[in-house]
């Protein structure tokens, strides 16, 4: 029987002890996504040793993991308020650690203590289960479009199994939130802008060990650099001056919302600064295109994304 595509499931879960799987279940750690893709990382080895012949001999596989992509339409909680995003291992996973408020919960970086994730992903019938995941996300937003939270994570090297197909899972989530109806600042600067654009752009490791089973122990985030772009409508420069900004390296605080009318979603850079401006063309419009950074506010704390 053919194993189709449309019938993806991915669920994920924190980790307690880096590695050990928590055993995520339908009911509770479902996570709607689509382009999900499985990217083995298998060294094989031919060996270099010579005699008589040129046919090459028999060789073997090393050292692996596992490298998962995919993309989740955004979406919050059901129930809204501090409860979390469907997506609250994968952000953990990728850095972020959660605050909670009496009425939101709020994700920002972290330098120490980093949290790791289970990962199942069903194939119709074939269950990869990848344990000990951390990774990087990119945000994308368009206007009039399903805000994106593009995900790759790499974890520990486990074969997968036949297994039985999930019958159904419990979605605690909604509809997924558009980009529009929000608002979007840049300082006391309000430009229109067609799409927004952040990735964490974290560096991602695996460490090697001759004492691992498959020649790796874990994945660790050894560094991060958040960037951006935006593309707002071309103005004056008596408007909004960007070569200014960029000039003088200034640091302004950024926001951008996305609501569906009860939940919402507020991205926050406390101190973003301008990196490049080069004109562009938007069916016939004249735009800029702005390159940006994410620097420190006080500390682990230049990206903070609340759910509310």
């Amino acid at each position: 029987m053919s194993i189709l595509v449309e019938r993806t499931v991915l669920l994920a879960k924190v980790e307690t002890t880096y590695g050990t799987d928590p055993s995520p279940d339908t009911s509770n750690n479902f996570i709607a996504v689509s382009d999900l893709r499985i990217n083995p990382n298998i060294t094989f080895n031919d060996p270099a040793a010579m005699d008589v012949t040129l046919s090459p001999r028999q060789g073997v596989a090393g050292g692996r993991f596992v490298e998962v992509t995919f993309t989740h339409e955004l979406q919050a909680h059901s129930s809204g308020g501090s409860n979390p995003p469907p997506i609250d291992p994968l952000l953990k996973a990728c850095g972020f650690t959660s605050t909670t408020g009496a009425s939101d919960i709020t994700y920002q970086p972290v330098s120490t203590g980093f949290s790791s994730c289970t990962i199942y992903c069903y194939y119709d019938g074939l269950l990869w289960k990848i344990t000990g995941c951390r990774g990087n996300v990119e945000i994308a937003a368009t206007a009039g479009e399903v805000v994106r939270f593009n995900f790759t994570l790499q974890g520990l090297w486990n074969t997968p199994t036949d297994e039985t197909f999930p019958s159904s899972v419990t979605e605690n989530a909604t509809n997924p939130l558009v980009a529009m109806g929000g608002t979007f600042t840049w300082g006391s600067d309000t430009p229109v802008i067609e799409s927004f654009n952040l990735n964490m752009n974290n560096e991602i490791n695996m460490a090697p060990s001759i004492g691992n089973t498959y020649a790796f122990y874990a994945a660790y985030i050894t560094n991060r650099n958040p960037s951006g772009t935006i593309n707002p409508e071309m103005t004056t420069l008596s408007d909004i001056d960007w070569f200014s900004k960029l000039n003088n390296a200034t640091l302004e605080q950024v926001q951008v919302s996305f609501t569906n009318g009860s939940q919402t979603c507020e991205l926050t850079i406390p101190k973003a600064q301008v990196r490049n401006v080069s004109p562009g063309d938007r069916n016939g419009i004249r735009t800029w295109e702005i390159e940006y950074g994410c620097v420190r506010n006080s500390g682990d704390d230049e990206v903070q994304i609340k759910f509310s």
